[in-house]
């Protein structure tokens, strides 16, 4: 997305920004990249022109109580929300064309993450079954996915053992499962452990939370 920026006060702009007139020549520029790289940097969207801010401001207090509802901590990185539920780890976001998009965390070994100022860096893929104009509308869904798939996350169940090739996929498929269970609860612990904020108190109970739930489920299922 093509932006300018005002590297003094480390913010960029977007196109037809009224606030791109009062930027100082000297620290003027004009950069083309994707979108999240400009979080990397070290730059803040303009709280004037950024849809992100502007929707998340008129949502703000319904989006809060309904995470201390449903025991999601999120925070806002850049022109992201990123969402952490005691199942998985989701972003909201625009996209370059407008769209208000929902994006899932990939399957990822724990210990692989980076970690930008105690933010762990996690790599998603769209989440292209679901669209909503509003965050409050995606929260919905992330409850009600997690939800199900909580009592749908052991597909080695499902085999019939009843020949020796079924009974190899049950094998490979249950360790499957039982890792993918595994690294959430890992993903849990070092979330708790690389985030800057987590001095809150009511955020500490919920990463606790999350962590027991995560832990109850393993056992279940494992």
């Amino acid at each position: 997305m093509h932006v300018y920026v005002d590297m003094k006060n480390k913010i960029y702009h977007r196109k037809g920004c009224k606030c791109i007139k009062d930027i100082n020549l000297l620290y003027y520029i004009e950069m083309d990249e994707d979108l999240s790289k400009y979080y990397a940097f070290g730059l803040k969207p303009c709280k004037q022109c950024s849809p992100f801010i502007d929707q998340f401001k008129k949502e703000e207090q319904e989006i809060k109580l309904f995470c201390l509802n449903n025991s999601i901590i999120y925070k806002i990185m850049g022109e992201t929300l990123l969402i952490n539920t005691y199942y998985s780890s989701w972003k909201i976001l625009y996209n370059e064309n407008g769209d208000l998009k929902l994006y899932h965390e990939n399957n990822q070994k724990y210990n692989r993450y980076n970690q930008v100022d105690g933010n762990i860096i996690k790599e998603y893929h769209d989440q292209y079954d679901v669209a909503s104009i509003t965050i409050i509308g995606y929260l919905n869904y992330i409850v009600k996915h997690d939800k199900f798939r909580e009592t749908n996350n052991t597909k080695y169940k499902r085999y019939n053992l009843n020949s020796r090739t079924k009974r190899f996929l049950y094998k490979r498929q249950k360790k499957k499962d039982v890792k993918r269970m595994s690294n959430r609860v890992y993903n849990i612990l070092e979330e708790l452990d690389a985030d800057n904020s987590i001095d809150d108190k009511k955020k500490r109970e919920i990463y606790e939370k999350n962590l027991c739930r995560r832990l109850l489920i393993s056992k279940k299922n494992g």
